[in-house]
């Protein structure tokens, strides 16, 4: 997903939070508060907005709860919180959506180098007969190196 993509996908789910938000603000005003105990209404829209999040989450190739943190915490961006990179100490300020998908790419790219560090530890501490038995397997055509060896038992 390109981050074009990513950025219309996510102001539209942006766009139906305010929506909503509007819709109970108005709702609150004309009628006091949603009949019952809000459950029939509200809750309603919740419970649907959540789902919706989790597609939208899951298309991105964010975790429920990143998505979550931008759109309720940092209220998509407006609260201009700080956010860190795993394995990184440095703070990113995430004041629009587009300051989100960066940070949503740097952490890929951060991820892929640890993961990259992790199979190179691997084959690090293999012994001469285990490597040549995954490079054998490589050659033979039975998978990509680093598949093999994200595959190989430690």
């Amino acid at each position: 997903m390109t981050n074009e993509e990513k950025i219309k996908i996510i102001n539209k789910i942006v766009k139906h939070r305010h929506d909503i938000d509007g819709f109970g603000n108005a709702f609150i005003s004309l009628f006091g508060s949603f009949p019952g105990d809000g459950k029939c209404g509200f809750e309603c829209f919740e419970r649907l907005f959540s789902d919706y999040m989790q597609l939208v989450a899951d298309k991105i190739g964010e975790s429920e709860d990143g998505l979550d943190w931008f759109i309720w915490e940092n209220k998509c961006g407006a609260k201009k919180l700080g956010a860190y990179v795993k394995h990184d100490g440095d703070e990113t300020i995430i004041d629009s959506v587009e300051s989100y998908v960066d940070f949503l790419n740097d952490c890929a790219k951060q991820n892929s180098v640890h993961d990259k560090a992790v199979l190179y530890e691997k084959l690090r501490r293999m012994n001469p007969r285990e490597f040549s038995e995954l490079h054998r397997k490589n050659i033979e055509g039975e998978g990509a190196f680093d598949d093999l060896l994200a595959k190989w038992p430690e």
